[in-house]
């Protein structure tokens, strides 16, 4: 069975239906893709491809799948349209596993022409690169969203070159960076988040009364590509409360409401309640 294949027609005659009712998405409305990511827990070692994959609500490792999925918002309802499931092969190599477990575990040679011949290769492959290639056949079957959003773990410039060159820069990308040691370059020169926070956070700070929250808005470059950064402080004190999610409202005004609430309309929520301090929210400029 193609379950892909299954996956995109349904997607498609949804829209059509649309169309029929005259509910389609206007020119106006707010289109976007998400990428989101997440933890299929399951309990027999003998299913094919199966690992040990690290659950990050949990904070340890437990058996099963990563499970990938892009979906489309058309500013009304989030449809689903493809997926992918994946293994962690892990630091020795052996996705977690013994050898015993890895000879009970189900085999079957297939035909490289099979659907299920794809998916099996697939497991084995990065999220990453399986992301960009969901985004280019979401584009090509006539999904054309106006933003890309994901969480930290994609945000990054290789999923940002992807979604430039794709209906040759009609798609831009909002997502969550991490607190690392990756470079921005502003004003020529390159700094990390908590560089770029000591050099401007009295210069370019501002203060949200409504939303209790400061906040330090800058335009730069991620490599090469033009980027719009925002550094999100919650609290009325160094000592940071718990965050709110509002502030991305006024944070991202340039963008429609619409996209943020579709972004918080995840898991994502989750994550922002956990956090402590200063949140990159890069976007690439028009």
């Amino acid at each position: 069975m193609d379950w892909r294949r299954l996956m995109n027609h349904f997607a498609l005659r949804y829209m059509c239906l649309l169309r029929k009712y005259g509910e389609a998405p206007q020119p106006d409305t707010t289109t976007c893709f998400i990428i989101d990511d997440t933890v299929l827990e399951k309990s027999g070692v003998r299913m094919e491809g199966v690992s040990r994959v690290f659950d990050h609500v949990k904070g340890r490792c437990v058996l099963g799948y990563k499970l990938l999925l892009c979906a489309f918002f058309d500013g009304k309802t989030t449809v689903p349209f493809d997926f992918s499931l994946h293994q962690e092969k892990g630091k020795q190599g052996d996705c977690g596993l013994t050898k015993q477990q890895h000879r009970k575990a189900y085999h079957i040679k297939r035909n490289t022409g099979n659907p299920d011949y794809k998916r099996f290769q697939e497991c084995k492959m990065s999220k990453m690169d399986v992301a960009m290639d969901m985004l280019r056949r979401g584009w090509k079957m006539g999904l054309h969203a106006k933003y890309v959003i994901t969480d930290s773990w994609f945000t990054c410039e290789q999923l940002m070159a992807c979604v430039r060159s794709i209906g040759k820069g009609a798609m831009h990308i909002v997502g969550l960076a991490k607190m690392g040691k990756t470079k921005y370059t502003v004003s020529g020169r390159k700094k990390n988040a908590a560089e770029l926070i000591a050099t401007y956070e009295r210069e370019r700070g501002k203060n949200c009364r409504k939303y209790k929250c400061r906040y330090i808005q800058l335009n730069g470059h991620l490599g090469d590509i033009p980027v719009r950064i925002f550094l999100i402080n919650y609290g009325r004190n160094s000592r940071m409360e718990r965050p709110a999610i509002p502030p991305f409202k006024f944070a991202c005004s340039l963008l429609p409401k619409e996209v943020i609430t579709s972004f918080f309309s995840t898991n994502f929520c989750n994550f922002f309640i956990n956090l402590s301090y200063y949140v990159i929210i890069t976007l690439i400029l028009r």
